[in-house]
């Protein structure tokens, strides 16, 4: 039997050991026989969805690898893997969940902005979002959404993704809070200092100010992160709009707190 011939076999009626070995050497088993990706792929998405949580953790890891090699087709990530990728991102077991968001995070960074808009991605993004799902798909949501600010433009960025920005950094759970705002120092890089100014600084103000510790204590972190992309007069404003009633002596003007100092 060909090396075809043997994967198609594995797939179907194999054994676990046999799929799991198969599913780490399948991307170059792929790069070998183009011609074979109308063949392998269908089969490989059926044996995912009877997969067991390791063989679904390798299987998430192949499609990131499938996705980082760039072979296959925009109609190949339309049709298999973009189903692929919604069917187990909610898969419950922790590290299966991390790694199939991994995949979803590289299809985001790896795709066209036209495949990001038909495969609907941004719609299943932010409906992930809402305060209907679970904490753990909210989570995830931020850490997608943030993906997708770094491929869209400013303004599609303020229309389409940050009412879900704004309304994460307002959950209920304070885990989502913390998540969403631990990512806006990635999402300030995406968007500009224009746009940090007049979207982000106003949650970070808020969350500032959040009733847990855990929450307060990322948005310091994140603000102290952001002001190296911001002007000096615009976080000398922020510094004297929040604590313009401090007096600070001209010693601690001159030799700042080494966590204050920007990064040489």
């Amino acid at each position: 039997l060909s090396e075809l011939e043997k994967a198609t076999l594995i797939l179907s009626d194999g054994q676990e050991s046999q799929k799991i070995s198969l599913a780490n050497s399948l991307p170059t088993l792929l790069a070998s026989e183009p011609a074979s990706f109308s063949e392998i792929l269908p089969q490989f998405v059926e044996m995912t969805n009877s997969a067991s949580t390791e063989l679904l953790n390798i299987c998430g890891q192949c499609v990131t690898n499938l996705l980082l090699s760039g072979m296959l087709t925009q109609q190949q990530i339309s049709s298999y893997i973009v189903p692929l990728l919604w069917n187990h991102i909610n898969c419950k077991d922790a590290s299966a969940h991390t790694t199939w968001l991994n995949a979803l995070v590289t299809f985001i960074q790896k795709t066209s902005k036209e495949m990001l808009v038909k495969s609907d991605v941004i719609k299943l993004a932010l409906d992930k979002g809402n305060l209907a799902q679970k904490t753990s798909s909210r989570i995830a949501c931020a850490e997608i959404i943030t993906s997708l600010c770094r491929r869209l433009d400013q303004t599609q960025v303020e229309v389409e993704i940050f009412p879900t920005i704004r309304m994460l950094c307002q959950d209920i759970d304070y885990d989502v809070r913390s998540a969403m705002c631990g990512s806006l120092v990635r999402i300030a890089q995406s968007i500009g200092e224009l746009g940090t100014v007049k979207l982000l600084i106003p949650e970070i103000n808020e969350l500032l100010q959040d009733e847990e510790v855990q929450v307060r204590n990322t948005a310091i972190t994140v603000l102290i992160d952001i002001c190296p992309h911001l002007s000096k007069d615009i976080i000398s404003q922020m510094l004297s709009q929040r604590f313009g009633r401090i007096s600070i002596s001209p010693s601690v003007r001159n030799h700042p707190p080494r966590m204050l100092r920007s990064p040489k």
